[in-house]
């Protein structure tokens, strides 16, 4: 295995068409070799590969500028493993329900779940959709699949899942996402994307709106807003609102909404959430 940085690993693999691995940790894996080893897939199942946790905010943002010209280019998904009708554009997931899979008397059964972590294997079904254009649904950070009959979905774990669908609504051009984790891109590249559409970000527009352009720009740039548990849309607002502060400054954050400073676990002023 060949460790090279993020964007000579991405160019290589395209170059090449094999698959590598970068030395921050992340996996390069063209999409026709996945399908390759489709056959093989229950030894696949149970090889683990590693998962990157970013040590600097310079790593994780290499990763994810890396990670988002493979996903351009390949039109996937990596740091995710997808199931073979996921990544063919055949299922997308199902937003709706959280479904555990039973096997009791020869027979599989399936029951809604709540939002706690329960015995068992627990999955995000799939359901048929054309609208969703492959590699726009991807896994838990967790490279686990469903044990048991087919490829029913792609797993969602713990909040993982319960942030999945806000964060699709928020942005469809989302291609990159390891849930549940954090990346601390540095504080001048996001002050950097944030001016691109400053003008979305004023005080005249509704808090709703607010809302949606913070997430549209979260979601394309893989700024991950992890505060704290929401109680409301107006809650939510605000606590964002106090996340982008921290960034902007307060000379230029004085068009935004009035509130509390964040959290003091953070970095580089981002609160982080932990599962």
């Amino acid at each position: 295995m060949q460790y090279l940085s993020g964007r000579e690993a991405v160019r290589l693999a395209v170059a090449e068409k094999a698959r590598m691995e970068t030395e921050e940790g992340m996996i390069v894996f063209p999409r026709h070799l996945w399908r390759q080893s489709l056959p093989l897939r229950s030894a696949v199942r149970r090889e683990r590969l590693p998962e990157f946790c970013p040590a600097t905010p310079e790593e994780a943002y290499y990763m994810a500028r890396s990670a988002g010209l493979y996903a351009d280019t390949y039109g996937t998904a990596i740091l995710v493993r997808l199931s073979e009708e996921v990544g063919s554009g055949r299922m997308c997931l199902s937003l709706g329900k959280r479904t555990r899979t039973e096997r009791r008397r020869g027979e599989y059964r399936r029951r809604e779940t709540g939002s706690s972590m329960q015995t068992g294997t627990e999955y995000c079904a799939g359901h048929v959709s054309r609208a969703l254009l492959p590699g726009q649904a991807f896994s838990d950070s967790a490279w686990n699949r469903r044990e048991g009959r087919g490829s029913a979905g792609v797993i969602v774990r713990g909040a993982a899942y319960l942030r999945l669908k806000e964060i699709l609504n928020g942005c469809r051009e989302l291609r990159i996402l390891k849930l549940g984790t954090v990346w601390p891109i540095p504080e001048e590249c996001i002050r950097e994307y944030l001016a691109e559409l400053r003008s979305a970000l004023v005080l005249d527009e509704t808090r709703t709106e607010l809302l949606t352009h913070i997430y549209a720009v979260k979601g394309k740039y893989e700024l991950r807003c992890r505060i704290r548990e929401f109680h409301g849309e107006e809650q939510r607002a605000e606590d964002i609102a106090a996340a982008l502060r921290s960034f902007l400054g307060e000379r230029q954050a004085s068009g935004l909404l009035r509130v509390g400073a964040p959290p003091e676990r953070s970095l580089a002023g981002l609160p982080l959430f932990t599962e």
